[in-house]
Formats: C-alpha cells, sequence, structure tokens
C-alpha cells in the first residue's frame, strides 16, 4: 500500500504538522491511529507521564536563574557541578556520645533472634 504525507492540525496548540509517509506506514502496522499532535504537544504529553518526578519551575538558590527542574534541589546544572558550593555550610558535627565506632561493628539480628533480645 503506499502512503502519502498528511498535513494535519495539531489538536493541542492548533498548529500546522506534517505527518511523513513513514509515521503513517509505522502507525499502520502496529495498528495505532495517526497522531492528532504535533511533536511538541506529543512530548510534552509523554512527559506528563514522567516516573521520576514531575516538571517544575524554579530559581536556582545559587545563581538566581530561572531553571525547569524534576529535582527538589534548586540549582541549574551549571551551578551544582560548579565549585562555586561551599561544603562547609552543608557539614554537621559529629556526635562522638554515640556508639558507632570502627572497633565495634554494629550487630545485625535476624527476626528470631532480634524478638528474643529485645522483645
Amino acid at each position: 500500500m503506499e502512503y502519502q504525507s498528511e498535513n494535519k492540525i495539531c489538536q493541542n496548540c492548533k498548529k500546522d504538522f506534517i505527518l511523513i509517509v513513514e509515521e503513517i506506514s509505522l502507525a499502520n502496522k502496529m495498528n495505532l491511529k495517526n497522531s492528532n499532535l504535533c511533536s511538541t504537544c506529543l512530548l510534552k504529553q509523554q512527559l506528563s507521564f514522567w516516573y521520576f518526578g514531575k516538571f517544575r519551575k524554579g530559581k536556582s538558590d545559587l545563581s538566581g536563574e530561572n531553571i525547569i527542574t524534576i529535582f527538589s534541589e534548586k540549582n541549574c546544572p551549571k551551578c551544582w557541578w560548579s565549585d562555586k558550593w561551599d561544603f562547609r555550610n552543608f557539614g554537621m558535627d559529629k556526635d562522638f556520645k554515640t556508639h558507632w565506632s570502627i572497633d565495634r561493628a554494629p550487630v545485625i539480628y535476624c527476626k528470631e533472634c532480634y524478638r528474643e533480645e529485645f522483645l
């Protein structure tokens, strides 16, 4: 069967786009309907189901630059990987009163032993 490119109007943004012959033949081989969305709107729709998190607007805490991110940190990648951060601002003091030490490894209990020891 011979296919031809189709001019369509995107249902979402109302812009013109072209379905090329390869897209039409692939959709027919896979028994799918031809897309009614342009490539940009289709990508936005697919990314809305991204399982790593939701995209959101924000500002980089370091540079103040507007960014789009999926991470809770509000830092642009350029700032995140730079040497502008001072690690001493994020450190924590060590509490030496705890029982953790190199000489004494923590004991890992199975369920039955834990019940015998602590319950």
